[in-house]
């Protein structure tokens, strides 16, 4: 489903067309669920369905359906191991077969929410402003198009989706945290990796990071597998089954680890177990983007099974050697950070005895 708008050509005087929007309380009112009462959301949830169906690759329609024999022995194998990561308090299977769809995997769904918490003006504004940034090349360079069920926005004839957007919100905090520059050569391991957005998006920006792509999801891997495939980016990107990763990471060595919103959905547990996975494979840094939920994003608090309290996330980590050295918001611009996509907060973190060595 896309949405048209347009405002003319981007220039310096941008910025001033969106300051009326401090002068509202639109941020205290609860848009989503005006829109859920009025039934506009559920009819955007069918005409999403049927739009998917049209923007499927021609191979897509048979390949991406429950009974396809990969995703049957990728569910067989991940049932059959035994791990604190796949002791879910979110990603149940209710839960996965409501919000997951094998053909309109890239829709407004427990992937990333595109319509639920924003509206176009939103994306509007957030596409002017990182086409204003230093960002600008990240932009251009992260293509778009409609396939999948992708919610969009078109903007001065540009395809502007969260997936977009988010990812050079994500690229540039790395890029300019972390230095990495388009040679860089790196192996990054993505945690919750979903469908394979992020990994997608390095290779646009930086082709010479090789990413490993994980989630203990099955439906994911699958997805993550065959997006990868479509992306053509088997030189870059891989997706590595769950079952494996631990034997993977004894002869792979990570420099970076992301995790965005997927630890925050995990359990202690289960973020123990990742964080231990870390420290054995000698991860460098762990870039963590939680959901906004808990003060805006600044807190990242686990999601624990029912009668149990979330723990500190950013206290688990230093645990096991963790230290953070950057929580930076999503838009350094304050209205921005108010009536962008999505806001949250970025957190970085870095190996405590990287700093031992380096003194």
């Amino acid at each position: 489903m896309t949405i048209a708008l347009s405002l003319g050509n981007c220039s310096s005087e941008t910025g001033t067309k969106f300051a009326f929007l401090g002068c509202h309380s639109m941020a205290d009112f609860d848009v989503t669920r005006l829109l859920r009462r009025t039934g506009i959301l559920d009819a955007y949830d069918a005409k999403q369905a049927r739009v998917a169906e049209d923007s499927l690759p021609v191979e897509a329609r048979t390949y991406l359906n429950p009974s396809n024999q990969r995703l049957l022995d990728i569910q067989d194998r991940y049932a059959r191991t035994m791990a604190d990561a796949l002791q879910h308090s979110q990603w149940t299977r209710d839960y996965i077969l409501r919000e997951i769809s094998l053909r309109a995997f890239r829709r407004d769904s427990a992937y990333m929410w595109q319509y639920r918490d924003n509206l176009p003006i939103n994306y509007l504004c957030t596409y002017y402003f990182l086409k204003q940034s230093v960002e600008r090349d990240l932009l251009e360079q992260c293509t778009e198009d409609d396939l999948f069920g992708v919610y969009s926005v078109t903007v001065d004839s540009e395809c502007v989706t969260r997936d977009r957007l988010d990812s050079v919100c994500e690229l540039a905090f790395l890029r300019r945290t972390l230095g990495l520059k388009r040679d860089s050569s790196l192996t990054v391991l993505d945690i919750g990796s979903g469908y394979g957005r992020f990994a997608y998006r390095m290779a646009q920006c930086f082709p010479s990071i090789n990413v490993l792509c994980a989630d203990v999801i099955p439906e994911s891997s699958f997805l993550c597998e065959y997006y990868l495939r479509y992306r053509n980016l088997g030189g870059v990107a891989q997706m590595v089954e769950f079952p494996e990763l631990v034997e993977r990471l004894k002869t792979t060595s990570v420099d970076i680890a992301v995790a965005i919103n997927s630890l925050s959905e995990c359990s202690s547990s289960a973020i123990a177990w990742w964080l231990n996975l870390l420290r054995t494979c000698g991860a460098d840094y762990l870039f963590l983007v939680p959901h906004a939920a808990h003060d805006g994003g600044r807190s990242i608090l686990s999601r624990e099974t029912e009668f149990k309290m979330p723990l500190d996330v950013t206290q688990l980590l230093t645990s096991y050697g963790y230290r953070e050295i950057a929580c930076e918001p999503k838009y350094h611009d304050p209205l921005m950070q108010k009536f962008g996509v999505s806001p949250t907060y970025y957190h970085l973190f870095e190996r405590q005895s990287l700093k031992g060595q380096s003194e």
